[in-house]
């Protein structure tokens, strides 16, 4: 009759926790053993009666394997397991951090997590301060600037009706002045002789004559013609506007 297993090694095995036994019959059922009695009681005695070669002694250090995970999720509510690859030397670099802090790999590992997602939304923060003080900076560089747009644009303005009275008030002269003009040599010419139409068309003459002058003498600008007989309309340029 050749050996079988050992039950030192169905330590970890329960009969009397109804949990396991029903975990254990599903597992079973799982490998291909037959699993038709459900009895706890009957799973320890089951279990011995393997043969103790390689294929039972793997088959039951997966299960205990497995029945610690199952222990290991059920006693950590919130908690998920995961199985994943590392290199070698993040492995390392984990173990020597966890010694560090005097915790487990998978608390280490955890509060890696933890700080990066922190550093994560320090950073968006001061990037979020940092924009709302760029917005806070270019809206008041805005409201300044459209300030003096208006304070420059009522300056324009206010100059604008002040050449324009200016301007009627020259038109309003020269129009005296010539007026004045043609009476006087009018009457210089009537003190001689009655007027006839060459003398007419030479005191024009001489009225014009007498304007250009005073406009030299004056040094009146071109854009105020002050002796044009049409109404008086003030337009800046481009060169007396500024712009």
């Amino acid at each position: 009759m050749g050996t079988t297993i050992d039950k030192s090694r169905l330590k970890w095995i329960n009969s009397h926790d109804r949990v396991q036994m029903q975990w254990a019959w599903q597992y079973l059922s799982t490998k291909d053993v037959d699993t038709q009695q459900h009895d706890g009681a009957a799973l320890v005695p089951l279990m011995a009666s393997w043969p103790d070669d390689a294929k039972h002694r793997e088959l039951l250090h997966l299960m205990s394997a497995a029945w610690r995970q199952k222990k290991c999720r059920s006693q950590s509510p919130g908690k998920k397991a995961y199985n994943f690859l590392l290199p070698t030397s993040a492995q390392a670099n984990l173990k020597h951090l966890a010694r560090i802090r005097r915790t487990t790999i998978t608390t280490a590992l955890e509060q890696l997590i933890t700080d990066a997602l922190e550093a994560e939304k320090r950073h968006n923060q001061i990037l979020k301060d940092r924009q709302d003080e760029q917005k806070g900076k270019l809206a008041e560089m805005k409201a300044k600037l459209d300030a003096t747009r208006e304070r420059a644009k009522e300056q324009t303005n206010e100059q604008a009706n002040k050449i324009s009275e200016l301007g009627k008030v020259a038109k309003q002269l020269a129009a005296e002045v010539s007026t004045q003009l043609k009476n006087l040599y009018e009457a210089q010419l009537q003190a001689n002789s009655t007027l006839n139409e060459e003398d007419k068309a030479a005191v024009d003459e001489l009225v014009q004559e007498a304007q250009e002058e005073i406009k030299e003498r004056l040094a009146l600008p071109k854009w105020l013609d002050a002796f044009n007989s049409r109404p008086y309309f003030y337009k800046p340029s481009k060169a007396n506007s500024g712009t």
